[in-house]
């Protein structure tokens, strides 16, 4: 739902990354690497034959398809949040 109710949020933190001083860069790095390392704890518990390495792959997969949103075809709401959940947990589940 953030997705597809904040477009300009993730085009506004695309855009604006590499304006941040190094320091800043490696705080929020630091968090989106703690928030990727707890999806892919989920993915490992709900998909126990992945190795961490292809579980953190898929959740980077699933998170590059819905920071993608800003820059898909338009669809109506209901129709872009039944795809793009449907492709998540694709790329998360199998």
């Amino acid at each position: 739902d953030f997705a597809l109710s904040h477009p300009a949020l993730i085009v506004v933190q695309e855009r604006e990354w590499s304006s941040l001083d190094a320091e800043a860069r490696e705080r929020v790095r630091r968090t989106q690497l703690a928030y990727i390392d707890v999806w892919v704890q989920v993915v490992r518990e709900l998909r126990p034959e992945l190795d961490r390495a292809t579980a953190r792959a898929a959740v980077q997969a699933a998170f590059g398809l819905l920071n993608s949103t800003p820059h898909s075809a338009r669809l109506s709401a209901p129709a872009m949040r039944s795809l793009l959940a449907r492709m998540a947990r694709s790329a998360l589940l199998g």
